[in-house]
């Protein structure tokens, strides 16, 4: 798993790019929303479009970094959802749950 971190309009934005899982990407992910909440960046996006597989160790690793966020006064949102990680969120009904993007410029304008 590759996470580029950048930031746009105010908005912190990590871009993950490869497999979100036990074994790859799931320790990275949270450490970087965890080290975002400590600089005091309360606006993430995590734009998804480059995940090509997300185990179940994945799909809890965006429910604890979204409950994290939330819960230290933040926002997490996702954009560009691949079509396997939308199925798959659509499965599990996190749909409903998380606020989810078609594109990126929506996701950073949904902050004002």
């Amino acid at each position: 798993m590759k996470i580029q971190v950048r930031q746009t309009g105010g908005v912190s934005v990590l871009e993950l790019n490869g497999r979100l899982t036990v074994d790859d990407g799931v320790r990275e992910l949270r450490g970087k929303v965890n080290d975002l909440l400590k600089e005091g960046e309360y606006q993430i996006i995590l734009n998804l479009h480059g995940v090509n597989y997300m185990d179940s160790t994945g799909v809890d690793c965006l429910v604890s970094s979204y409950t994290t966020t939330i819960k230290r006064g933040g926002e997490l949102k996702f954009s560009c959802l691949s079509d396997k990680v939308h199925r798959l969120l659509d499965i599990t009904r996190l749909l409903t749950v998380f606020d989810t993007y078609e594109d990126e410029t929506q996701a950073v304008a949904s902050f004002k």
